[in-house]
């Protein structure tokens, strides 16, 4: 853990199993429970008209190869969705970006619309993929921003 200049951005993880640090806002709720994925999840934020209604995720796959880097991104896509991602850098890694939206199932309510931002970053043996989603009819925090900026891996 590491402390950040920004008191709103005061925590950073490290997941060991994962090998990531990142700074998020201190008052998200954090779900690294170890699974076959390899996945660390960020709930937040804790106030405001949705609370904890946003998700950062951060998945960790084995096979980098950009075929199936593009492979990833192009499931994210609804069908008839164009798919056009981007080159985006994070850290000294150049990786793809898409911005999406989708229906999700929700078990307390009716099915939502939210918006998801993907990033996957390549590693040597795999690649990451650094996913923001939140309810369409709300506007992202900067979290995420944030997370991106301060994102570092040794892989």
């Amino acid at each position: 853990m590491f402390h950040g200049s920004n008191p709103r951005y005061n925590a950073g993880y490290w997941l060991v199993y994962l090998i990531f640090s990142a700074r998020l806002p201190s008052d998200w709720k954090v779900d690294d429970a170890s699974t076959e994925g390899k996945k660390a999840a960020f709930f937040g934020p804790p106030i405001g008209p949705k609370p904890f209604s946003q998700l950062i995720g951060v998945y960790y796959h084995i096979d980098g190869t950009p075929e199936r880097l593009r492979a990833y991104l192009a499931a994210e896509i609804r069908p008839g969705e164009s798919f056009t991602p981007h080159e985006t850098v994070i850290g000294q890694k150049t990786g793809l970006e898409i911005t999406t939206s989708r229906f999700v199932l929700n078990i307390h309510s009716k099915p939502q619309l939210v918006s998801k931002r993907v990033v996957v970053v390549p590693t040597v043996h795999g690649f990451y993929s650094l996913e923001h989603t939140w309810p369409i009819d709300s506007a992202p925090t900067s979290a995420f921003e944030e997370f991106l900026r301060s994102f570092k891996s040794d892989r």
